[in-house]
C-alpha cells in the first residue's frame, strides 16, 4: 500500500535533529537508518515505474491527437488553385531556380504527396532553369544531369524558358604559353550528350544566358535548332577567367553571332566576354538592330 504524505514529512522523522548535521551515526543507528529507508526506497521505485507508465500513455494520446488535428490544418482546405500560385511566388526572383533540394521548386515536392502533385503540375515552376557543369564530370554523372535537364524542362510545357547556362573549362591543363587550347576529343564528347538536352529545348529559349567555353560555344550552335523565334533575351556574361585564348582561337571558335543570327525578336542583348573585338565585329551582326531596347558591349 502506497504511503501517505505525511510519512515523509522530515518533522516526524526520529532522526529529526540530526538531520543537517554533521553528527556520525553509531553502528546501531546506522542499522536503523537501513530500516528507515526500506520503505521510501520502494515507494520511490513504485512512483518511477508508475510516472514511466504515464509519460508513455501521454505520448500515446499526444501522437493520436496530433496525427487527427493534422486533417484539420487550414492549409489542407486552400484549393489547388490557390496553392499553384503561392507555390509560384516560393521561386527566387533575381535569378533562375537552381536544382537544389533547399529551395522551391524542388524543395516544394519533398513535403507531402499532395504538394508534390501540385508542383508537379504547375509548368510555371519549371520554366527557369541555372545549369552549373563542373569540369572533370563523369559519363555518368553527366548522364544524370542531361536527363535531369529533361524532366525540368519537360514540366514546363510550351511556357518561354529563362536558361542560364555555365559550364566551367575542363581545359586549362591544356592550355599552352601561347594560349592555345587543344581540346581532347573526350572532352568534347563528354558534355554533347548535355547540350543537346538542353539545345532540343531551343525554340521555347524567352530569356538565354549562355557562359560557355569559347571551344564549345560552337557545338551548342550545331546542336541548336534553326532558329529561336521567341528569344527575347541573351546574354553572354564575362568567361575570360576560364582560361586564356589568342585571337586566332577566338576568330574561329566564337558561334554567338551564328546564334544571334537566328534570334529574330532579340530586345536585350548583352556581350562582355571579349569574344568580338572593335564595334566593326558587332555591326557584321546578322541583328535587327531596330528591334533591341537595351544594349551592352564590352
Amino acid at each position: 500500500m502506497a504511503a501517505t504524505s505525511h510519512t515523509w514529512d522530515l518533522t516526524r522523522s526520529p532522526f529529526v535533529e540530526l538531520l543537517g548535521t554533521n553528527h556520525a551515526p553509531s553502528p546501531d543507528k546506522l542499522n536503523e537508518l537501513r530500516t528507515l529507508l526500506i520503505e521510501p526506497y520502494a515507494e520511490l521505485e513504485r512512483l518511477e515505474t508508475e510516472i514511466a507508465r504515464a509519460l508513455n500513455e501521454k505520448e500515446k494520446i499526444n501522437n493520436f491527437i496530433e496525427a487527427h488535428r493534422a486533417l484539420m490544418s487550414p492549409v489542407r482546405q486552400v484549393p489547388a488553385e490557390v496553392l499553384a500560385e503561392i507555390f509560384v511566388h516560393c521561386l527566387p526572383t533575381e535569378r533562375n531556380a537552381v536544382r537544389s533540394l533547399d529551395e522551391a521548386p524542388l524543395l516544394l515536392t519533398t513535403i507531402c504527396r499532395d504538394w508534390r502533385r501540385v508542383a508537379l503540375d504547375i509548368p510555371r515552376l519549371w520554366r527557369t532553369l541555372h545549369i552549373f557543369i563542373p569540369p572533370h564530370l563523369s559519363d555518368q554523372v553527366m548522364s544524370r544531369r542531361a536527363a535531369g535537364i529533361r524532366t525540368w524542362l519537360g514540366r514546363s510545357g510550351t511556357l518561354p524558358l529563362s536558361i542560364s547556362f555555365h559550364a566551367q573549362s575542363p581545359f586549362a591543363q591544356y592550355l599552352s604559353t601561347t594560349g592555345t587550347i587543344p581540346v581532347p576529343v573526350h572532352a568534347t564528347d563528354h558534355l554533347k550528350s548535355l547540350i543537346s538536352a538542353l539545345a532540343s529545348f531551343s525554340p521555347r529559349f524567352g530569356d538565354f544566358c549562355l557562359s560557355l567555353p569559347i571551344t564549345h560555344l560552337k557545338l551548342f550552335d550545331e546542336l541548336s535548332g534553326p532558329h529561336f523565334p521567341i528569344l527575347h533575351t541573351f546574354r553572354v556574361p564575362d568567361g575570360r577567367h576560364l582560361y586564356r585564348v589568342n585571337a586566332q582561337n577566338l576568330e574561329e571558335d566564337a558561334c554567338v553571332g551564328s546564334l544571334l543570327n537566328r534570334a529574330a525578336v532579340l530586345r536585350r542583348l548583352e556581350i562582355s566576354s571579349g569574344i568580338y573585338a572593335g564595334a566593326g565585329r558587332y555591326l557584321s551582326l546578322a541583328i535587327d538592330w531596330a528591334l533591341l531596347v537595351d544594349l551592352s558591349l564590352q
